[in-house]
């Protein structure tokens, strides 16, 4: 007689920007997927079950000159991406993602954030760190700029006035045809404390994001059921520096420059290994697709003050774009 097979030795399969991801540990976060065919297989090991000699080193990423926040080392085609004090991921080219042991919360949220984005990414497809929404008008529009730049409150500010959250992160860029798709991965939204009093109805739980940002998580339930079909996407806003020298900025949009575009979309793609030729290449072919050839997508520069009381000029501006 056959011994049944847990579902914990078989992995359960979840659904992230529109693929199967099996995971060998539960992800909540994600809403399970019926596909049989899993992109990525994600396992939990013992640091003594793999062999970490000799990486080296690719790419550190740094936050404003500060010490790495992720590096990345490769060996022959595998990756360790290592997040210092936090934890790290080895991934390997036949599809498998390793999680090496640290707090189970952190493990989790760098994994939905930061690692399966990546590998996603190295594998051929087109992530990029941007907040996306749809609009009462049904246009569907993403905000690409710098961390801190104000993406995800701009997201749940166009939530609070009847837009759909496709993601305030990470999107997923795909080509149909003569349309781009854009969809989103996991549905919770972030905001700082001050964002979060500004914006949110303090009836809606919240929990800390496990890092050290001081930033709250919310889950957006109303949000799971179409947040990873793709949808097409018309207008791309890139998010203005803050006006120089203490000037006030008013609220504006105006055409991008299609260098600034192209250079801001390409520094916002997600990958294992900036370093690597073939992946700039592969970055630069796919952002020059996205806005050359991107039938009816609209490249635009918003300019806004960064205060909450400035916002509902923003959705006013926005409104106006679309004809609303």
């Amino acid at each position: 007689m056959r011994t049944p097979v847990s579902a914990r030795q078989r992995g359960q399969h979840y659904a992230i920007f529109g693929f199967c991801v099996r995971s060998f540990f539960p992800l909540p976060e994600l809403r399970r997927s019926s596909d049989e065919t899993p992109r990525i297989t994600v396992r939990k090991v013992e640091c003594g079950q793999l062999d970490l000699e000799h990486f080296v080193v690719q790419h550190d990423w740094r936050r404003r000159g500060l010490a790495p926040i992720c590096s990345s080392a490769r060996r022959g085609e595998d990756y360790l991406l290592s997040f210092p004090g936090r934890a790290r991921f080895l991934i390997t080219s036949d599809g498998l993602l390793s999680c090496l042991p640290g707090d189970e919360k952190v493990v989790r949220d760098l994994l939905l954030r930061q690692v399966l984005p990546r590998a996603l990414g190295h594998s051929g497809e087109f992530l990029l760190h941007a907040s996306a929404v749809t609009l009462p008008s049904g246009n569907t529009v993403a905000f690409l700029g710098d961390t801190g730049r104000g993406k995800s409150t701009l997201a749940t500010y166009c939530y609070r006035q009847g837009a759909e959250i496709v993601d305030d992160d990470c999107v997923h860029v795909c080509f149909e045809g003569e349309r781009i798709g854009i969809s989103g991965g996991v549905p919770t939204i972030r905001l700082s404390l001050d964002a979060q009093r500004a914006l949110v109805d303090p009836r809606q739980v919240s929990v800390p994001v496990p890092d050290s940002s001081g930033k709250q998580q919310l889950r957006m339930l109303d949000q799971d059921a179409r947040q990873s079909e793709p949808r097409k996407l018309d207008a791309l806003f890139l998010l203005a520096p803050p006006a120089q020298g203490g000037v006030a900025d008013t609220v504006r949009i105006e055409a991008a420059p299609g260098t600034t575009a192209l250079m801001a979309v390409v520094s916002s793609a997600f990958n294992l290994d900036p370093a690597d030729t073939d992946t700039m290449r592969r970055n630069f072919l796919q952002a020059g697709r996205l806005l050359d050839e991107g039938k009816g997508l609209r490249l635009q520069l918003l300019h806004y003050p960064r205060r909450y009381d400035c916002l509902e000029q923003v959705w006013t501006a926005l409104m106006r774009y679309f004809g609303g």
